[in-house]
């Protein structure tokens, strides 16, 4: 696979190789990437900030509802967010597409690998979850939502509902994945959910 994607020419390509499956990758030169793993083991996991319990709590008590994204009921409502959430870092199209999202959603049907899900308040899109399943590991892969929700807390809720669901299922980690140098609060709010950060090789 890998001779595959150097044969192909491609400007840039990593390889994450998390568990070091790999000695050498030829074509590709090793570097060190970071990212933030929780041990979330146990049915009656939770964070150890309190408040993130409590935001969760609040949030299910007004009304926040997490539910299984659904293509054709969610669609609209989905892109809407992926959008306003770009705007909102700076940038003025989706680094992915729709037909992008269309195929995921179309793969998340029938592959549990892949958990999709979407918070709704009064029939209206708050925010969406993406995360992928591997050897024992909730990776969390995107967030989108809408700012005007935010005092309700829909993405604690939905992050605590899903560790939770997972660990009762058997999952153990939780990788929250990296954090850029200049996003202070995003790493803030990582430490919240406990554990901390690994490194791990990554071929590019």
């Amino acid at each position: 696979l890998l001779a595959a994607v150097v044969r192909a020419g491609y400007a840039k390509a990593y390889v994450f190789d998390f568990y070091a499956s790999l000695a050498t990758a030829d074509g590709f030169r090793r570097i060190t990437a970071a990212t933030t793993l929780v041990d979330i083991t146990g049915s009656h996991w939770e964070p150890p900030d309190r408040k993130l319990v409590a935001q969760s709590r609040k949030a299910e008590r007004e009304g926040i509802r997490v539910t299984t994204f659904d293509w054709d009921r969610h669609a609209e409502g989905f892109l809407a967010l992926v959008r306003s959430t770009e705007r909102r870092h700076g940038r003025r199209h989706p680094f992915y597409g729709e037909g992008f999202y269309r195929r995921l959603a179309a793969l998340a049907r029938d592959d549990d690998r892949v958990q999709w899900l979407m918070c709704e308040h009064d029939g209206r899109p708050a925010c969406s979850h993406i995360y992928q399943l591997e050897n024992g590991t909730l990776q969390g892969w995107q967030i989108v939502f809408d700012k005007a929700f935010s005092f309700l807390h829909p993405n604690q809720h939905m992050r605590l509902w899903m560790c939770q669901r997972m660990a009762a299922a058997g999952i153990c980690r939780l990788n929250l994945g990296g954090s850029p140098d200049n996003a202070p609060g995003l790493r803030a709010f990582k430490d919240r959910w406990g554990g901390g950060p690994i490194e791990y090789a990554v071929w590019e």
